[in-house]
């Protein structure tokens, strides 16, 4: 839910970031926001493993973890999960072109569009969880 929420208001946010202060704004306020979350991070989250846990990283032991890539449902199932996320992805990047250039929306407008396809997909989510068979 709180994802779904994230991605409802971060074009909103994203486009009147836009208008106020221009489209470099954004990539500011995401270079800010990433420092602030690696100071957050290192300052606050120790170490949990104990010292001298973590394997000695060789190459017998790389290829000893990679022996999943042989097993062929697991390649069928991850190329159908990455046909499912690159059409998502697709979406996601080309929309706003589409929107704003072609149709002739403004940022604010997509912002508000985009809540809207959240929104349903946030509803549809919601009666599927409840409807489970």
């Amino acid at each position: 839910m709180a994802m779904a929420l994230a991605s409802a208001a971060t074009p909103i946010i994203g486009g009147y970031m836009t208008i106020w202060w221009g489209w470099a704004s954004i990539f500011l306020f995401l270079a800010f926001y990433s420092l602030v979350g690696i100071v957050m991070l290192v300052m606050q989250l120790p170490e949990t493993a104990p010292p001298g846990s973590h394997p000695i990283i060789s190459p017998k032991w790389l290829l000893a973890n990679y022996t999943l890539l042989l097993h062929k449902s697991w390649r069928w199932y991850t190329l159908a999960c990455s046909f499912a996320f690159a059409g998502l992805f697709s979406f996601l990047s080309g929309s706003p072109f589409v929107i704003i250039n072609f149709l002739g929306d403004s940022e604010e407008q997509f912002g508000l569009f985009f809540a809207v396809i959240v929104a349903s997909f946030m509803n549809r989510s919601a009666i599927t969880n409840r409807w489970r068979l």
